[in-house]
C-alpha cells in the first residue's frame, strides 16, 4: 500500500472515530424544557377558600461526566388570591439514577426563594428534595411520570409537591422530542405556621433537545 493510500486511510479512519464521538456525546448531552399550568383551589381550616392560575417552568442540563451532577433551573408563579401569591426561582442538583430505554429515575436536591406579594411574608429561602420518575408503556407512544419534592430546610414558606399523570409523545426523533402530559397534582404550603392545601390538574408540555 503506498503512503498516500495510508494516508487517505489514517485520515478516514480519524474522521470516523471523530463523528463517532460526537455522536455519542451528542446521545448523552441533553437539554430539556418543561412547563406546567394548572387551575387549582388552595383551602385552609379558618381563611376559606380561593382559585386561580399557577404555574411553573424548568431547564434541565444533562451530561455524561461521572459523579458530577446535572443542573436545573426554574421559576414558579401563583396568582390564586390567597397568602401564598407570588414567585419563586430555583436551582437543583440532580443525578440521572436510572436511564434505561423508556424508564427514567432522577433524584437530587434543590434551592428555592420565594417572593410574595403578601406584605407580611418576608422572602423565604428554602432547600428541598425532588424525585422524578417516567416510564414509556411498550409498542404506543403513552407513558406515565411522577414528581415528588419535600422541603427539608425551610424558612417563612414551606412548599411540597406531588404529582401524577400521563404522557404522550408528539414528536420522537434522534435530536428532538416533544411530550405533553396531563395528570394530577397536590401541594402544601406553611405560611408563617397557617396550613393551606391544594389539588386539581395540570397540562404540561416537554421539549428535549
Amino acid at each position: 500500500m503506498s503512503q498516500l493510500a495510508r494516508a487517505g486511510l489514517l485520515g478516514a479512519t480519524l474522521v470516523a472515530t471523530t463523528v463517532t464521538a460526537i455522536t455519542a456525546q451528542a446521545d448523552v448531552l441533553g437539554l430539556t424544557a418543561r412547563v406546567n399550568a394548572s387551575q387549582q383551589s388552595w383551602e385552609d381550616n379558618h381563611q376559606g377558600s380561593s382559585s386561580g392560575f399557577q404555574g411553573d417552568l424548568a431547564l434541565r442540563l444533562e451530561h455524561p461526566v461521572p459523579l458530577i451532577p446535572n443542573i436545573a433551573v426554574g421559576a414558579e408563579r401563583k396568582n390564586q388570591d390567597f397568602p401564598g401569591d407570588g414567585e419563586s426561582v430555583n436551582a437543583e442538583l440532580y443525578y440521572e439514577l436510572v436511564d434505561l430505554l423508556d424508564v427514567q429515575f432522577d433524584a437530587g436536591l434543590g434551592a428555592e426563594r420565594w417572593t410574595l406579594d403578601n406584605d407580611g411574608i418576608d422572602e423565604s429561602d428554602n432547600v428541598y428534595a425532588i424525585g422524578r420518575a417516567s416510564i414509556g408503556l411498550p409498542i404506543s407512544s403513552l407513558g406515565i411520570e411522577a414528581e415528588l419534592k419535600r422541603g427539608l430546610d425551610n424558612d417563612s414558606v414551606e412548599h411540597d409537591r406531588r404529582r401524577a399523570g400521563l404522557t404522550y409523545d408528539l414528536v420522537d426523533l434522534i435530536a428532538v422530542s416533544a411530550t405533553v402530559a396531563i395528570g394530577y397534582q397536590s401541594e402544601e404550603m406553611e405560611l408563617n405556621g397557617t396550613d393551606w392545601e391544594s389539588d386539581g390538574a395540570y397540562l404540561g408540555l416537554e421539549i428535549d433537545l
